[in-house]
């Protein structure tokens, strides 16, 4: 029996005790799960920056007309809605890592397609898998961080995350792999 300076009955002290460790385990697994939220953000955010800053070089390259450019905008967004729609009960049926993965899967499609594509038209099918890979991979990293996140991180998590996806790593890698091109192969004439 816990017994306190005076005699009492120190019992009290001790709930007290392992209730503070317990929401202190709480907040550390919900800090745990935010990070790996997070982390595979990263690679995901690079991907589409390569993207973002060499679809149009590339197709330009294989001779593409400014139409089927603009049609490549507008084939990704009209393919993205019924996922973006339909993306509550997907990520609630395989789970938020799950589609994270797929969205992983899916831009490494992306990206060797659009390796060995020979003809611009060939795109608008890598490009229809854009609502896999950015539509609903980051609707499931945002929702599993408000998931994890309390009500008084929730902003900042959704900050953190919306920062390195639009910004933080896209941007950087994007503009190093176009300085280690150039630096490498030399301008393009």
């Amino acid at each position: 029996m816990l017994v306190d300076d005076d005699g009492r009955n120190g019992w009290w002290r001790f709930t007290i005790k392992m209730h503070r460790v317990k929401l202190l385990t709480v907040n550390y697994v919900r800090t745990l799960g935010v990070y790996h939220t997070i982390t595979p953000t990263s690679p995901v955010s690079t991907a589409w920056g390569y993207i973002e800053s060499f679809l149009f070089w590339l197709l330009q390259d294989l001779g593409a007309s400014g139409s089927l450019m603009g049609i490549t905008i507008t084939v990704a967004g009209i393919a993205g809605i019924p996922l973006l729609v339909l993306s509550g009960p997907i990520i609630d049926r395989i789970g938020h890592a799950n589609v994270l993965f797929i969205g992983f899967i899916f831009y490494a499609i992306r990206l060797l397609g659009y390796s060995i594509i020979y003809n611009p038209w060939l795109c608008l099918i890598f490009e229809a898998m854009e609502s896999v890979t950015s539509s609903l991979s980051f609707t499931a990293a945002v929702t599993y961080a408000a998931k994890l996140s309390s009500t008084t991180t929730d902003t900042s998590i959704q900050g953190l995350l919306g920062g390195i996806y639009f910004g933080v790593e896209r941007e950087p890698f994007g503009m190093y792999s176009i300085y280690q091109v150039t630096h490498t192969y030399g301008n393009v004439d």
